[in-house]
């Protein structure tokens, strides 16, 4: 066995680069919604090509879902058939989501409302509020459309991640790993298929939001889970991933070229770019276990990138409200004193600025609100292992050394300290 792939299998090894995986991903979505809501219109080549690659960023969710995929699937494979094994599983990812996700609902559709006028958008969304309790605003947008005032319309990646946790434990628990494999790629082919359909018949948004049109880069995560417990699957993935990563690099490219852009709603990004989009990711997922010393590893441990992936859920759910707010308040490029020389410079700026209000709430929270409840985890342990003794855990765990495996427990290797998330 090759040394860099005796130190990937290590059982009790963590791998900060999918900590950084995670900051790139939520870098992409806080970049979507710079441009998307910042007032610039390119009016150059070069503005229209950096514009158009933020505006891009929008990938930076199913990145986020081949993650959850990934990760969950890692440890229900894990813990599988222990006793109490559903009952963790459920109880710790409560514990890791709804303090913050309710607990900003409570905000906006109780305090905000008794402290302050609102507008009739306003009143609008608050009568629409029970959508977001349930965890089904993504329905909702499909059916109604988007708000006219989306302050939490972002919260449909969350429902579409919500309504994952709840199901897919239960496949997993009915399926042998080969047949587990076998349900991920029937749920690629129909998501695919689902899309195609919905985009045919005029309905591209539902295509976009609805879980199951979205399934097929969840699934693809889940089932890079499952072939990494095969030390035939990990010599596999350690021989084609670059190959595959390539193919996929330029296949996008060529997208970008031949349309000028990556909407998420075209034709072409609905049929095939979401495939690539989630092959892609699931291909630096395998590359950070079980390539750990390469370059690409090594730069996602940038403890920039890392910092970010830490506080993702909070910068998630936060920066979609300060951005609107600030849009509404007149901030935008035209009102940054670089715009005029160097309109891009004053997109990004918009970035580095929605990025650090976003950070001035996330970072509390992550002390105040979400470590602490992490913390409560260990009343809910995840069933130990018969095999090896060990159990999975969604805490952050420490590097450390041992002896070489041939597969490896996904949910012993990994942190899931933020979803979209």
């Amino acid at each position: 066995m090759a040394p860099e792939r005796a130190a990937a299998t290590d059982h009790s090894r963590h791998i900060p680069a999918l900590d950084g995986l995670r900051g790139v991903a939520i870098a992409l979505v806080l970049l979507h919604h710079a441009a998307l809501y910042g007032g610039l219109d390119p009016d150059t080549p070069a503005q229209r090509i950096v514009w158009e690659s933020m505006q891009a960023g929008w990938s930076g969710v199913d990145l986020f879902f081949v993650l959850s995929g990934f990760l969950i699937t890692g440890i229900l494979l894990d813990t599988k058939g222990k006793p109490g094994y559903l009952a963790s599983f459920y109880g710790r990812r409560v514990l890791r989501i709804f303090p913050v996700y309710y607990g900003t609902l409570l905000i906006a559709f109780l305090l905000v409302p008794a402290l302050t006028a609102t507008a009739p958008a306003y009143e609008e969304l608050t009568r629409s509020q029970g959508w977001f309790w349930s965890y089904l605003v993504n329905f909702r947008i499909s059916i109604e459309g988007w708000s006219a005032y989306p302050v939490l319309d972002h919260f449909w990646t969350l429902a579409v991640e919500e309504q994952f946790y709840l199901v897919w434990p239960l496949v997993v628990m009915a399926c042998r790993p080969r047949t587990l494999l076998a349900v991920c790629v029937g749920c690629i082919i129909a998501s695919a298929a689902l899309r195609i359909g919905l985009h045919i018949s005029g309905h591209g948004t539902a295509a976009y939001l609805l879980t199951p049109a979205r399934m097929d880069s969840l699934a693809i995560g889940a089932a890079l889970a499952a072939v990494l417990r095969s030390s035939r699957g990990c010599a596999m993935l350690q021989r084609t991933t670059p190959w595959v990563a390539a193919g996929c690099v330029l296949a996008l490219l060529g997208i970008f070229a031949w349309q000028r852009e990556l909407r998420a709603v075209s034709l072409v990004m609905q049929s095939v770019g979401y495939p690539l989009l989630a092959i892609l990711s699931a291909t630096v997922i395998a590359r950070a276990v079980l390539a750990p010393s390469e370059v690409l590893s090594r730069a996602l441990e940038w403890r920039v990138l890392r910092g970010l992936g830490r506080y993702s859920y909070a910068l998630y759910v936060a920066h979609h409200p300060i951005i609107l707010l600030a849009r509404e308040a007149g901030v935008s490029v035209h009102t940054l004193p670089v715009v005029s020389a160097a309109p891009i410079v004053a997109q990004l700026t918009m970035a580095v600025l929605l990025t650090l209000a976003a950070l001035a709430i996330a970072v509390p929270s992550w002390y105040l609100i979400e470590r602490p409840a992490i913390g409560l985890k260990r009343f809910l342990p995840y069933p130990r292992s018969e095999a090896d003794g060990s159990t999975g855990s969604l805490v952050p765990a420490r590097s450390a050394t041992g002896p070489s495996a041939s597969a490896v427990p996904a949910a012993r290797l990994l942190t899931g300290r933020g979803a979209p998330k």
